[in-house]
């Protein structure tokens, strides 16, 4: 094969690899995100702010070691175009992540800021239902000026994890003990935790955040598809039924608690 024939099929070959390793393809990338104490500052404020009540465990020693963990995960993809060729290619090299259809996470003919907008709506409805749902466990009818601070984090999926930290706080104890716990789940104002999406990813936040347990919601069980070592996945469904739960933690009452695999 003359040199300069080689030289064009070589040059073309490395076009066309290009081109379809940039071609955009109508998926999207869950991976682990980020943890988040809802008893620790956030920023420069408290995550959870109670007028009358202290919710920072770094002004008091007794709490110092529990957490109670949000947990979030990372989405690549942009709602116009999904990710790249490439991108795909090197997911298969994280056994963590999962590779979903676009519409699985935006919504269909919903833009990038349509669907920021729309989480963040969602997230917002998800710290007042908290509070209401909190309040109504505790019995208090008349309850204190309460605010959740937290931004670019979208979605319904922490108000579990914000009613337990309002509760924390109000009670002044410590619901987990010296233990750090994640979990996830939407709240309904009477206390009922549903389903939320992208729970594996979750669990493997929160494995990464040192959590030994982690608040699956019920519904989400059949849904953990993964193998998660060192962590024990507990099953709930009820907000009080949580509250228990983490005195049972706290007192080493272990031998009870519902797992996902029970």
């Amino acid at each position: 094969m003359p040199k300069n024939i080689g030289n064009f099929l070589r040059t073309g070959l490395i076009i066309i690899s290009l081109l379809i390793l940039f071609t955009p393809l109508p998926y999207c990338i869950e991976s682990p995100g980020l943890a988040q104490n809802v008893l620790e500052k956030y920023g420069n404020k408290e995550l959870i702010q109670i007028e009358g009540y202290n919710s920072d465990n770094s002004k008091n020693p007794n709490n110092s070691k529990e957490k109670l963990l949000m947990t979030t995960v990372s989405v690549l993809g942009n709602a116009k175009f999904g990710i790249f060729t490439w991108q795909i290619l090197l997911n298969t090299l994280n056994s963590e992540s999962i590779l979903l259809p676009l519409e699985a996470v935006y919504p269909q003919n919903t833009t990038e800021e349509q669907y920021k907008e729309q989480t963040k709506k969602m997230m917002t409805d998800s710290q007042n239902t908290a509070i209401t749902a909190a309040y109504k466990y505790l019995k208090m009818e008349k309850y204190p000026k309460t605010s959740i601070s937290i931004d670019n984090i979208g979605g319904p999926s922490a108000g579990l994890m914000f009613a337990l930290g309002i509760i924390n706080i109000i009670k002044q104890t410590s619901l987990a003990g010296n233990n750090i716990i994640a979990g996830t789940g939407q709240i309904t104002a009477d206390g009922q935790i549903q389903a939320i999406g992208g729970i594996d990813q979750k669990i493997f936040t929160a494995g990464a955040f040192g959590a030994k347990y982690f608040l699956a919601p019920k519904s989400n069980c059949s849904d953990i598809l993964a193998k998660h070592d060192g962590i024990k996945i507990l099953a709930v469904s009820k907000l009080s039924q949580t509250v228990d739960i983490l005195d049972n933690i706290k007192n080493n009452k272990l031998e009870t608690l519902p797992t996902c695999e029970s």
